[in-house]
């Protein structure tokens, strides 16, 4: 199932949200700050798995920051968070793997990942 996410104005973002094999995978894509942060809560709640980008170090109508998918998934109660778009720099990334180094349910997306839900 799909949804309306807040991105960019110039164009239409959507979401999804997949059931299979009774796992529920939300992946609401690139979403700003903009977006109706409960209304997202409700499209997330109770997902076995969360893909979503963070790639904001501030609240941005464009991007989430890795404080707000971590504010997200824990109240609409993910079970796993896979954190996407990362940025290719170097800081950027140390600062990713700073942020869920205590969170065990949080990991930065890879190339070629597969996860086990």
């Amino acid at each position: 199932r799909t949804f309306p996410v807040k991105h960019v104005p110039w164009f239409e973002s959507v979401g999804c949200r997949i059931n299979v094999g009774g796992k529920i995978i939300v992946y609401p894509g690139d979403i700003g700050s903009s977006h109706d942060f409960d209304d997202l809560v409700s499209r997330v709640q109770g997902a076995d798995l969360l893909l979503i980008e963070a790639s904001a170090d501030k609240p941005s109508p464009n991007h989430f920051t890795f404080e707000q998918a971590a504010e997200l998934a824990q109240r609409a109660n993910v079970k796993q968070v896979v954190i996407v778009h990362i940025k290719p720099i170097p800081q950027w990334q140390e600062r990713a793997r700073e942020f869920i180094k205590d969170k065990p349910n949080f990991r930065l997306a890879e190339d070629k990942m597969v996860i086990e839900l």
